[in-house]
């Protein structure tokens, strides 16, 4: 039976076998053994299943529930089939607010009701499910659709670990979720993260050859790269045009102007990647001759 907010309740009773003429069953106690879904609960006195707000599944869900008395005890074994009461469908992949250096989309959809007979939910999430190609091993979370039934989901920064992935949305309830669309993550890593340099200015330019270096960590080229000097006294940066996958390449600096000590930002771009702006410690060590200063008379030695 369906109770008000779509709450299922089953009573257990009927399944239990009838007891010999003249024997009573007396007091039973009943106990939740095991149940596919941990919204399924079981009162202990009266046997009675409930289960609020199902969203359905294309597979039965199986309970098992224990139940004695002063005879003994007894095993049941029983599988509730919800029919699923919306779909999920995908309405656009956007870049979201990045943390650089991942590029990390944001999936935004909906869900349709399915018209069952049955009360909706009131909450009714859509599974994101994600995999590598490669692998096939899937990591799967749930966003919750609003009143209006749309849905918006923000990737983790853990999906970076697994690289290139294939992607789904699909009911929680089903249990294959067909792909839907590739997702490649684009990301650029600075090593070290806080790089420093020491500049002297006895020269008209102090070339610095290994001021950072860059790597690219995604699964795509990074294609038309460009590192250059956003602030500060750097320029003609040596960069690399494009990186491959897993390639690492140094970046140098030319210092031209003589200034003291601070920050310099560099710029790094490409169109895989947002612009993102690296800062660069700056130590000036001054450089010239040395004057011995004289006392204003002195005699000479015969």
């Amino acid at each position: 039976t369906w109770e008000t907010y779509r709450t299922l309740r089953v009573s257990l009773w009927p399944y239990l076998a009838a007891p010999p003429s003249g024997v009573s069953l007396g007091t039973l106690r009943w106990v939740l053994a095991s149940a596919d879904s941990a919204a399924i609960k079981l009162d202990p006195s009266t046997g009675n299943l409930t289960w609020p707000q199902p969203s359905g599944s294309d597979r039965p869900y199986v309970v098992v529930v224990q139940v004695s008395n002063a005879l003994g005890t007894a095993t049941l074994t029983i599988q509730l089939l919800v029919q699923m009461s919306y779909t999920v469908r995908l309405v656009s992949v956007t870049p979201g607010p990045h943390s650089f250096p991942w590029v990390l989309p944001i999936i935004r959809g909906e869900v349709i009701p399915i018209s069952t007979g049955l009360p909706l939910p009131l909450s009714m999430p859509a599974s994101v499910r994600w995999w590598r190609s490669s692998v096939g091993l899937a990591s799967k979370a749930e966003a919750a659709a609003t009143s209006d039934t749309t849905f918006e989901y923000s990737f983790p920064s853990a999906l970076t670990s697994v690289g290139a992935l294939d992607v789904a949305l699909c009911h929680p309830g089903m249990t294959i979720c067909t792909r839907q669309f590739g997702l490649v993550v684009s990301a650029i890593l600075v090593s070290p993260p806080n790089p420093s340099v020491a500049l002297s200015g006895k020269d008209a330019s102090t070339d610095v050859p290994n001021v950072f270096s860059v790597t690219n960590i995604g699964d795509n080229v990074l294609a038309n790269l460009s590192i250059f000097a956003s602030s500060g006294p750097l320029a003609n940066l040596t960069t690399p045009q494009a990186l491959l996958p897993g390639q690492s390449a140094p970046v140098g600096i030319t210092f031209l102007f003589p200034g003291s000590s601070g920050v310099a930002y560099v710029g790094i771009s490409s169109p895989q990647l947002p612009l993102q702006y690296i800062p660069v410690s700056i130590a000036f060590t001054t450089w010239g001759p040395i004057l011995l200063l004289q006392p204003s008379s002195y005699s000479a030695l015969a």
